[in-house]
């Protein structure tokens, strides 16, 4: 969905305002190389923004710029921006200092992939480490680019099978570039070298369905592990060679926040629908329900056979390889992950090993849950917003 004039409106004063003032501040000095910031941890590193800022005060410059839901990306005086436009997909970069367009690259996709009606095939944000932009696009798969916009490497990746679109943005640890590509089917997790896109390791991830959290690097004591939320589980790999090191059990049926950490501890948000005590959503045995709705007893359901409800809601999600029936055993998959799952604010310890769901929860809060934005943590304190509005 292309977003109205509006939005691109806002879009451009906050790239206008928040990362282009003229006489480039001590908070302005600090790099915002990939999605939330250094580190993945949305937390400026030097100074203070500017408070007051609108269409009348503090704008240096502002640009009309073609849709997309990606966040501005910084190093130096090079903004990176993915956009939608025309039925094309395109990376953008843009002179900090003036807002004037150095170069923009054209995607080699061949078919856009399907997204949610506020969703865009330029969501996911682009990581730096200085010398190349990476970028991901569902519709194509990664690309590198060095500052003059020459394009350096592509590795190529099936779109992803959900009907929402792909909005997890690569990181970068070391030389890997590392991406999830949590989907209904064919889950993985991959790593590239950075400097020639070839595979270092990819991880199968096949009991995991439709994710959009970007994955985050939890820094600790000395060590890294690389921290992917998902469907139902949490789980941490060595950034090495991919290896899992432990699992949390009970996070929501589908991931979109992102971890974070401080003060010694992991925090992970996860909400979804059907996942809170009291309002948890329930299937009946495929038999049982069968019987009353197989109207044409192939032993399968389309979504006509399902009553409005719930269920029905979610046939997309049961009908992992999109044939348009559900069978038997995807509607017991869907029926055991609405068991499991769990909604929650979630603090883990570190130094964890193996299933560690019951041996490193420091604490756990069910109340007043992010869906979609990711929590923060600064100075001793972990804030969350929840949908409609509720800062906590």
């Amino acid at each position: 969905m292309k977003p109205n004039s509006n939005y691109i409106l806002v879009r451009a004063l906050l790239v206008a305002l928040l990362f282009a003032p003229v006489s480039f501040p001590a908070w302005a000095a600090s790099q915002w190389p990939q999605f939330r910031g250094p580190d993945g941890l949305a937390v400026a590193l030097e100074g203070k923004p500017p408070v007051h800022f609108g269409p009348g005060s503090n704008v240096v410059w502002k640009i009309s710029l073609p849709s997309g839901n990606s966040s501005p990306c910084v190093w130096s005086n090079h903004l990176f921006l993915t956009t939608h436009d025309q039925g094309g997909i395109e990376t953008l970069a843009l002179d900090r200092r003036d807002g004037k367009i150095l170069w923009r690259k054209a995607a080699p996709a061949e078919k856009l992939e399907p997204t949610h009606k506020l969703g865009s095939p330029a969501t996911p944000t682009t990581v730096t480490d200085g010398e190349r932009v990476y970028v991901y696009f569902g519709s194509f798969g990664l690309l590198a680019y060095d500052f003059s916009g020459k394009e350096i490497w592509r590795h190529p990746l099936p779109p992803p099978v959900v009907e929402f679109g792909t909005s997890v943005s690569p990181i970068m640890a070391g030389d890997l570039v590392i991406l999830v590509c949590d989907q209904d089917l064919g889950s993985f997790l991959l790593a590239v070298d950075r400097r020639t896109g070839k595979k270092v390791w990819r991880v199968e991830r096949p009991e995991f369905r439709r994710s959009f959290a970007t994955p985050f690097i939890w820094r600790h004591g000395g060590d890294e592990e690389l921290i992917v939320p998902g469907s139902i589980w949490l789980k941490s790999y060595n950034l090495k060679d991919g290896r899992e090191r432990w699992t949390f059990s009970g996070t929501s049926r589908v991931a979109n926040s992102s971890p974070t950490a401080g003060g010694g501890l992991l925090f992970c948000a996860s909400w979804n629908i059907g996942g809170d005590e009291g309002a948890r959503l329930t299937m009946p045995p495929f038999e049982e329900f069968a019987r009353e709705n197989d109207r044409d007893h192939d032993g399968k359901l389309t979504r006509a056979e399902i009553p409005d409800g719930p269920v029905r809601d979610r046939f997309t999600q049961m009908d992992v390889n999109k044939d348009g029936q559900v069978t038997p055993e995807e509607w017991r998959d869907m029926a055991e992950m609405f068991l499991k799952a769990g909604n929650a604010v979630l603090a883990i310890r570190p130094g964890g090993t193996g299933d560690i769901t019951a041996t490193h929860l420091a604490w756990k809060s069910t109340r007043s849950l992010p869906y979609v934005s990711s929590p923060l943590f600064y100075q001793d304190r972990l804030y969350t917003v929840k949908n409609g509005g509720l800062a906590s």
